[in-house]
């Protein structure tokens, strides 16, 4: 007698038995709670599925078949190297996959970061609660008292903080909606102000247009710095050559020669220098100038 081996072939799974055998309740949905790649931090998408598990009433064995749905990319060759009948519980697979993940947690900060968190001189009421809570969502463990105490420290020194320190809130929910009552009454003087203020218009009078001016208020933007004068470079003296002086002569009045160089000035001046060495006390042009008398002899007269 031939027998056939009609059996389905056995799969190789983590899973044991039991996980494998749980049914999936009625009306079954897929849960949105998106991939999980391996690169974001665990806790994350594990508080996603936790939290979306309950509305399916899925028993232990079921949730660890729909938390490996979620899983995608290199998580899933992850678990196909893990050992056979690892997991029995959802709480064995949970632990394991945090320990394997872990690298890629979130650093959770520790209450007191809070008291680093200041409020800035131009910055709203409502930007500064913004700013406070996602700090917070990073903080494990904050009391009440630590949250009100770190957030009344940071805050300058407004109506808001002067109402807090008269008056301090028991929690820091209090705090929260005494803040929104300020915050909508600073809103609500800004805005006031912003319709008060009126940009004036060009106006034209004989030909001359006056400026338009930008609206005034502690909202507008600051002037652009001031940019520093720059002064004009020292210009650098440079000696031009000089020309060649024109030849002239101041004896002769021409320009054929120096005066140095004129050789009838130079003749000139030796000759006269000749005589007043002969005739030191008399000038040399004297006897040409006063000639001796000519004596002539008398006529006879008839």
């Amino acid at each position: 007698m031939v027998t056939s081996d009609s059996s389905p072939e056995r799969i190789v799974t983590p899973f044991s038995q039991r996980v494998l055998d749980d049914p999936l309740p009625k009306r079954y949905q897929n849960l949105n709670v998106g991939e999980y790649s391996g690169t974001t931090d665990p806790e994350d998408h594990l508080a996603k599925f936790e939290n979306a598990s309950p509305l399916q009433q899925c028993s232990d064995g079921v949730k660890c078949r729909i938390f490996l749905t979620t899983l995608g990319g290199v998580t899933q060759r992850w678990f196909k190297r893990l050992p056979e009948d690892s997991f029995r519980r959802f709480k064995d697979f949970r632990k394991v996959f945090l320990h394997h993940f872990s690298s890629n947690r979130r650093y959770h900060k520790t209450p007191w970061s809070h008291f680093s968190i200041k409020q800035g001189s131009k910055e709203s009421i409502r930007a500064y609660i913004k700013r406070f809570n996602q700090v917070s969502i990073d903080v494990l463990n904050a009391t009440t008292e630590i949250l009100v105490s770190a957030f009344s420290q940071g805050l300058n020194d407004n109506d808001f903080f002067k109402d807090l320190v008269g008056n301090p809130p028991t929690n820091f929910d209090l705090l929260i909606e005494r803040a929104t009552e300020f915050f909508n009454v600073e809103e609500a003087q800004a805005a006031r102000k912003k319709e008060i203020t009126v940009p004036v218009s060009t106006t034209v009078h004989e030909g001359v247009v006056a400026p338009v001016h930008p609206p005034r208020g502690h909202r507008g933007a600051p002037p652009p710095p001031r940019q520093p004068e720059r002064r004009p470079e020292a210009v650098q003296h440079v000696e031009m050559p000089q020309e060649a002086p024109r030849r002239w002569c101041t004896y002769h009045m021409s320009g054929t020669h120096y005066t140095e160089n004129c050789f009838a000035l130079r003749n000139q001046r030796t000759n006269n220098n000749h005589y007043r060495r002969r005739s030191p006390n008399r000038h040399p042009y004297q006897r040409h100038n006063n000639p001796p008398k000519r004596e002539y002899p008398a006529t006879e007269t008839q």
